[in-house]
């Protein structure tokens, strides 16, 4: 596990004074500075690497979060330290997550194109698009990519119970570190069949949507994604959020934020695919300002961030934006 540690003037001096090329002030703090890693030579090519190619702040992440630096345990060391480990934590789960508000009852979802679609078929099909027409999404559809992506379920329950077990984590059709799925999913509606424009939380374990805000006229998408102005065109969207308090109970050290990326990513993906199948255009992008979004989203807590929009809509299916083309089209003439 990663041990983080708060450091003292005396050693940020000797830091300070050792980075301006001196002498150690002090030899017995330059010494614990040495062999605890933090004043590393040359030969330390993983903290020195002039590859880098991104700040030091994404390098400080990538560094401080390449080990974990467990024990290596025999088979059954491993198997009785994980069984203690759930027994002892299991009171401090908080997997079910919640938003206050007006709650919605989405229709059922079945879909006969999902059910029906091949695999390959719908691989091959899924690309990026980047021309919308605002054309209204039914709300069937709406409720089927929520659940299909989002949604818990009971998968599994009868075989942890023979075993003797409590299911801890949750199931869903993506995997997840922990099965702790610490992704939340808010709808953004701009024109879908029943749904008022707005800002809505998806409850994975009611399967309902509950009413964050509502907007008088259409917003500017797109001045909440840095400017990517064909994203005001979407029929609605996903911002898919980590609430990191799913988390925190069961691993302690800052890896298992990478883990919660991830899992982002799995869900993504099985989103798009989804709405591939239903015959809607997707476009996805992590280019906005954490705080501007999460304003939107009405969150005001450090624990839940947004990390990903997938926008979903209608249109030519063209990947190329409206703006580009006609620049492309003034370069040809």
């Amino acid at each position: 596990m990663h041990n983080q540690f708060e450091i003292s003037t005396e050693y940020i001096n000797e830091l300070c004074h050792f980075g301006a090329m001196h002498a150690p002030l002090n030899q017995k703090i330059y010494s614990e500075l040495v062999e605890n890693n933090i004043i590393v030579s040359e030969e330390n090519i993983d903290y020195l690497d002039s590859d880098w190619k991104w700040d030091d702040l994404a390098k400080i992440f990538h560094i401080g979060t390449q080990d974990i630096n467990n024990e290596a345990l025999s088979p059954p060391e491993y198997s009785s330290q994980y069984l203690e480990d759930c027994e002892k934590k299991f009171s401090e789960v908080t997997l079910d997550y919640g938003r206050a508000g007006e709650t919605i009852e989405l229709p059922v979802a079945r879909s006969i194109e999902i059910e029906n679609a091949k695999l390959m078929d719908t691989l091959l099909s899924r690309h990026t698009s980047r021309n919308f027409n605002r054309a209204p999404i039914s709300l069937k559809n709406i409720a089927t990519l929520l659940e299909v992506t989002f949604a818990t379920s009971n998968r599994d329950e009868e075989y942890y119970r023979s075993l003797g077990l409590l299911r801890i984590g949750q199931r869903k059709t993506s995997p997840s570190g922990g099965g702790l799925h610490p992704s939340e999913a808010y709808l953004l509606v701009q024109n879908v069949d029943g749904l008022e424009r707005g800002i809505y939380h998806f409850n994975s374990i009611e399967c309902h949507l509950t009413k964050i805000e509502t907007f008088d006229s259409e917003i500017n998408i797109g001045d909440f994604l840095n400017g990517q102005y064909f994203a005001n065109d979407l029929s609605a969207g996903v911002f898919i959020t980590s609430e990191f308090e799913k988390q925190w109970w069961k691993y302690k050290h800052s890896r298992a934020y990478r883990v919660a990326l991830l899992d982002v990513g799995h869900l993504s993906q099985t989103l798009l695919l989804s709405a591939t199948a239903l015959g809607i255009s997707t476009w996805m992008s992590g280019a906005f300002d954490d705080s501007k979004v999460s304003k939107l989203l009405k969150i005001d807590t450090i624990s839940e961030r947004p990390i990903f929009f997938i926008g979903l809509g209608y249109g030519n299916g063209s990947s190329v934006d409206p703006e580009t083309l006609k620049i492309l089209d003034k370069v040809k003439l």
